[in-house]
């Protein structure tokens, strides 16, 4: 049950990753 509690929370944490990288990314194009 940890274990399944680890996997849930490395996914959010890499979905979060993901729209941080794509808002990153919005950003540097739309400066330029």
């Amino acid at each position: 049950m940890a274990q399944d509690a680890t996997a849930i929370e490395g996914k959010t944490l890499w979905r979060q990753v993901a729209v941080i990288n794509a808002l990153a990314a919005a950003l540097v194009k739309e400066s330029g």
